[in-house]
């Protein structure tokens, strides 16, 4: 795996990230990144869209309210003229590490085809809560490849850098 790309994620929205997460532990949440890739590959978050309200969440999964995210996701696209774009979603694995599930590459594998033609390289980005304590993991989306008769995803590390 190659971390030569990077992620970059303001404090501000690490913050975001932490207080979602802790407010819905010990169940995952998560969302949608939006942001750019600049010249190099790098990828820089500029805002994150929430689970929205009714959002379903669970010990080891949740289920994002898809009518809300795509309102905001569609405000911010309008509201940047195009500029920042999704890049991918993030969730949390409360007391987990950051490695991506079984069902997370499943599902970085359906999200790659279903924005194949705006987005070539979905990311996934896991954030491990412990206690107060976070931990970023992020997975950029290569190819699709399948794990018995499940499609799945092979995905490369990126480095998180905390700006």
């Amino acid at each position: 795996m190659s971390t030569k790309l990077k992620l970059w994620l303001s404090k501000e929205l690490r913050k975001e990230i932490l207080n979602m997460g802790l407010e819905k532990a010990p169940c995952e949440t998560g969302g949608m990144l939006m942001g750019y890739v600049g010249s190099q590959g790098d990828v820089v978050i500029t805002k994150l869209i929430g689970p929205g309200p009714n959002a379903i969440h669970k010990r080891s999964t949740f289920v994002p309210d898809h009518n809300y995210q795509m309102k905001k996701l569609t405000e911010h696209f309008e509201g940047t003229d195009g500029q920042d774009t999704y890049l991918g979603d993030w969730h949390t694995h409360p007391a987990g590490g950051t490695a991506l599930s079984a069902l997370d590459k499943a599902t970085v594998s359906r999200i790659a085809r279903f924005v194949a033609e705006h987005t070539k390289h979905p990311i996934m980005l896991v954030a491990a809560l412990n206690g107060d304590e976070i931990e970023f993991g992020a997975h950029r989306f290569e190819k699709h490849r399948y794990f018995w008769l499940t499609p799945s995803a092979k995905t490369s590390l990126m480095r998180v850098v905390i700006d």
